[in-house]
């Protein structure tokens, strides 16, 4: 079993929705990044507390944490014992970060940190269809480059039958039918 699960990918491909699917069947602690990073009404935390409040999540034994923040992916790497790569391409992590809008609009979703309420703009949706050309190879080289486990998903149905593998494993049912 793997301790220290790291899972990465664009946003809107479904990183915080895996990662507490994932910790029902493992009973692992997650860490979600959104909410090391962001305070209330999306005021940025100070680089310097969060990085070490990271630190503090990263030095415990076991966890699955979830986020992009490409500045500490290398620091997440080298603790981590297991990565999962979400692959996905601009039209499903579009898809996906719109119908979460969507879903919590008004509301602050539950991987978030309380009272940054749920937005999408024009900046983010441009992150998101700019990320195979900016961000997309750095992640695949890091990745080429490690000597743990990893295992990359380039669509949601792969990583449901995945998930669902992972129940018959553990013994544990939590996963519904729907991915979102």
């Amino acid at each position: 079993m793997h301790e220290r699960t790291l899972i990465i990918g664009c946003s809107g491909s479904g990183k915080s929705w895996l990662a507490t699917k994932l910790s029902d069947i493992t009973k692992q602690p997650v860490v979600h990044l959104d909410q090391l990073y962001w305070l209330e009404n999306w005021q940025k935390q100070d680089q310097v507390v969060f990085i070490e409040k990271l630190e503090t999540k990263l030095a415990k034994n076991s966890w699955i944490i979830d986020g992009n923040f490409d500045s500490t992916l290398e620091k997440r790497l080298k603790y981590a014992d297991f990565v999962i790569f979400l692959d996905f391409n601009r039209y499903q992590t579009l898809s996906g970060a719109i119908t979460r809008a969507m879903k919590y609009y008004k509301r602050t979703r539950p991987d978030m940190t309380e009272g940054c309420i749920e937005k999408i703009d024009f900046e983010f949706l441009k992150y998101i269809w700019d990320y195979p050309k900016t961000t997309r190879q750095k992640t695949v080289d890091l990745l080429s480059k490690l000597k743990i486990d990893s295992i990359t998903f380039t669509n949601r149905k792969q990583m449901t039958e995945w998930l669902e593998n992972m129940e018959v494993r553990y013994g544990r049912m939590v996963h519904s039918s729907k991915t979102r």
